[in-house]
């Protein structure tokens, strides 16, 4: 079950997908889950995404990175 220690699997997975779309590295131990969504978008008439979504959080400073663009169309830093 992903709770178990911690939601150490999606964590684990967030230092992978945020290296491969952001260019960004991360410590699996300083991110936290805060929560989880369901998360359904229709892509056209045949194909669909429905999938469990994480937010996960961490705190860091400003990081300097190149984002994929084959992943990520638009990129805002919040502080």
């Amino acid at each position: 079950m992903e709770t178990e220690n911690n939601y150490s699997g999606p964590r684990i997975a967030a230092v992978r997908r945020t290296m491969f779309e952001m260019g960004i590295t991360l410590n699996v131990d300083s991110l936290h889950c805060g929560s989880r969504i369901l998360y359904y978008a229709d892509a056209d008439e045949k194909f669909a995404e429905y999938e469990l979504d994480y937010i996960i959080f961490t705190k860091m400073n400003a990081p300097t990175f190149t984002y994929n663009p084959d992943e990520v169309r638009d990129v805002r830093y919040i502080s």
